[in-house]
């Protein structure tokens, strides 16, 4: 398979992979992480903030909806360097 780089590599860089008809963008996996904690955060911070407003649930809502789709890719990520034996680039939080 054969993957062209469309960006510089910084924390993360547009490429597209062979067969595939649109570019996707790589993340890497702290800039990722950090992505998911600083919406975790927002969201918390929001509901707290936003306790008396009626537009409430719509905001939180959209917030949960984008966290769960980026910790649905941070969690194959995570898989992903487990199943190849490759350590996570982040300390994770012990819950």
């Amino acid at each position: 398979m054969t993957i062209e780089l469309l960006t510089e590599p910084r924390n993360f860089a547009v490429c597209k992979m062979a067969k595939r008809k649109f570019p996707g963008v790589v993340f890497q996996g702290d800039s990722l992480f950090a992505m998911h904690n600083l919406l975790q955060k927002a969201l918390v911070e929001l509901k707290q903030y936003t306790q008396n407003i009626n537009d409430e649930e719509s905001v939180v809502h959209d917030i949960e909806y984008e966290l769960d789709k980026i910790k649905n890719i941070l969690e194959s990520y995570e898989d992903v360097c487990e199943k190849h034996g490759y350590d996570l680039p982040y300390i994770k939080p012990k819950i």
